[in-house]
């Protein structure tokens, strides 16, 4: 598999798990005190999912069209997630959830897009940063080269 359709794997995994949890029944979980918190969760899901389509198309398309098509793509798999919901037993169609989702995209993908510091905290990975720190010290320091 190539680099660019690897790259689609976490938004295809991110939206099914979306399917699937909106195709459930809703279980009564015990949420904090603060007003309209499930658009919150629906804020922060759906710019998560807008950030990994940004992220999925090549680097060589433009920013605008990466952003369009990222939050395109997410308004609408909002819109049919809210009318899966809607045919789901014990769950109902709310647009404001809808609102939430799209506002989601938007922030989350023009930040990603133009915000440098946030960019660079979304692509930070201890893990090969780590490696390349240690092998950067290995080539400079002839005692860690000789172990």
């Amino acid at each position: 598999m190539n680099a660019t359709r690897a790259h689609w794997l976490w938004p295809l995994a991110l939206a099914s798990s979306l399917v699937f949890f909106s195709g459930q029944a809703m279980p009564h979980i015990p949420a904090p005190k603060i007003d309209h918190y499930d658009k919150v969760i629906h804020l922060l899901v759906f710019g998560l999912l807008a950030t990994a389509i940004y992220r999925a198309f090549p680097t060589h398309y433009p920013v605008r069209v990466r952003l369009y098509w990222a939050v395109g793509i997410t308004v609408l798999f909002g819109l049919s997630d809210e009318l899966h919901q809607g045919f789901t037993p014990g769950r109902t169609m709310d647009p404001w959830d809808w609102v939430a989702d799209t506002m989601g995209a938007l922030l989350a993908t023009t930040l990603y897009a133009y915000a440098p510091l946030y960019r660079q905290i979304l692509d930070w990975r201890p893990l090969a940063c780590s490696a390349a720190l240690i092998r950067s010290l290995s080539k400079s320091s002839p005692a860690m080269s000789k172990s």
